[in-house]
């Protein structure tokens, strides 16, 4: 009896160590779009051996848009699909560097489930990084990271009026660019500066809604660069004893108004 339960346990220890690790709690990879998994936006972590495909599906508003990105494990190619409601292709990513990507503009969702594939190509298999966005952020300064020929894309809600302030430092001997574009997806400004050098964005918002960064690498090793974000409404700057057709709106969000005599602020 005592050996028979040493040999179960030792095979229910046996097929748990070789489970993968880092699989989300909760949550399966389906093999179809019949079996494909509800996820949400954020980020995920799955094993994917040799020869499978995982499904998921996100359920979309009509016009709220959607980018995936896709990180192989190394030594591996992985490749990245993403249907509509239907079920039929919309978007698709054969890359052969590690990194893929596809996505959908405002104007090009229709309400209901869109379907993700992530499809082996090459090598031994492993974890996936799967990242649903864009990702929601707001003002701050935050570090990150950026694969070799990855991408990232972040939403950012902003109203009429409001100023757009984007810093960004480049991880060194890499180019990195940014673009913005308004809620109908339409594009607003960017910034190409060179490796080495701080991309920066300046810009007063022309429309209400979520607004898309996106971060394109161009070339070099990639690694962890830092972006600042400042966005809300424009500081009017009057200058006391001057009419105010010779105050300033000045592109930083801050107080809505802030007095000025002699150059200094009021106290």
């Amino acid at each position: 009896m005592y050996n028979l339960r040493r040999l179960r346990l030792v095979a229910f220890l046996t097929v748990l160590l070789a489970l993968p690790l880092g699989l989300p709690v909760g949550i399966s990879q389906g093999n179809s779009f019949a079996t494909a998994e509800l996820i949400q936006k954020g980020t995920y972590s799955f094993f994917l051996p040799q020869g499978a495909d995982h499904y998921f599906k996100v359920q979309l508003a009509t016009g709220e848009r959607i980018y995936v990105t896709l990180e192989s494990p190394a030594g591996s190619d992985y490749d990245l699909y993403l249907y509509g409601p239907n079920q039929a292709q919309v978007d698709s990513s054969i890359s052969t560097t590690g990194f893929d990507w596809v996505g959908q503009a405002p104007t090009e969702v229709v309400g209901g489930f869109y379907y993700i594939k992530v499809h082996y190509w090459d090598g031994p298999g492993g974890t996936y990084e799967l990242v649903v966005g864009p990702t929601r952020i707001s003002s701050g300064t935050q570090m990150l990271t950026i694969p070799e020929a990855g991408r990232a894309f972040f939403e950012i809600n902003a109203q009429t009026g409001w100023a757009l302030e984007i810093s960004m430092t480049q991880p060194p001997q890499t180019d990195i660019d940014i673009r913005v574009f308004d809620p109908d997806g339409l594009f607003v400004d960017s910034s190409t500066k060179l490796a080495g050098e701080v991309e920066q964005i300046s810009t007063t918002l022309a429309k209400t809604g979520p607004y898309l960064l996106r971060i394109e690498y161009l070339s070099g090793p990639g690694g962890n660069y830092q972006l600042t974000l400042i966005v809300g409404p424009k500081m009017t700057v009057r200058i006391l004893g001057l009419p105010s057709s010779l105050w300033a709106s000045v592109s930083i969000a801050g107080s809505p108004v802030q007095d000025i005599a002699g150059g200094l602020p009021l106290m």
